[in-house]
């Protein structure tokens, strides 16, 4: 199994587990309230999608940019939560 892992990184340059990292920690901020999330999370999909180009993966190339258009969008409408006092 060490060796299958060790090879990967030959193969892919360590983007594939870079991405996950990348991703993961996106989504950890996103879950605290943190916009910036949203940037790892995007980051996270191009270097997926990378991985994917290096693959002959073309399917995930097409998920792996609709999910960073997903992230963008999710990006540009955030809007922080206002706790408004109830009177």
């Amino acid at each position: 199994m060490p060796d299958v892992i060790m090879d990967s990184f030959q193969t892919y340059y360590g983007l594939d587990w870079l991405s996950m990292l990348i991703g993961f920690y996106g989504t950890w901020l996103i879950t605290e309230q943190n916009r910036k999330g949203f940037l790892f999370l995007i980051v996270s999909v191009i270097l997926a999608a990378i991985t994917a180009v290096i693959a002959n993966q073309f399917g995930f190339i097409v998920a792996n940019m609709i999910n960073a258009c997903i992230a963008t969008r999710g990006f540009f409408k955030w809007k922080t939560i206002e706790i408004k006092e109830l009177k």
